[in-house]
């Protein structure tokens, strides 16, 4: 087995556990400002999504890679969809900028790593 997957998935758990309990938190308070954990949360995540779905773009069976990088894909967009979500109650264009740029960032992965594959030749 390929040490980047197990990297790929420890990586994307690290991420999630600074995401899902700062989501959570903003959830249950609508006035609350969010912090920090959630840009660092969705940077780790960026690095996680790339690995993995650059992983899964190396299965040799066509169902498998698909089902892989659909899963990646999914996984990419609920991060951005969190981040972005949250990031716009930052207070002060700095720190939305912050947020919105962070949260950009699980989705490029994958659509780099996409892009990165659709170019290979043959």
């Amino acid at each position: 087995m390929l040490i980047e997957r197990h990297l790929s998935l420890a990586i994307t758990v690290i991420s999630l556990a600074f995401l899902v309990p700062e989501s959570f938190s903003l959830l249950e308070q609508p006035s609350q400002v969010p912090g920090i954990t959630l840009a660092v949360g969705a940077v780790i995540g960026a690095i996680g999504i790339y690995l993995g779905s650059a992983v899964a773009c190396t299965y040799w069976k066509k169902v498998g890679r698909t089902l892989r990088l659909i899963a990646w894909g999914i996984l990419g967009l609920g991060m951005s969809t969190s981040t972005l979500y949250f990031g716009f109650r930052a207070q002060g264009w700095l720190a939305k900028l912050l947020f919105l740029s962070a949260g950009c960032l699980p989705l490029l992965a994958h659509v780099a790593v996409l892009f990165k594959g659709w170019q290979k030749p043959g």
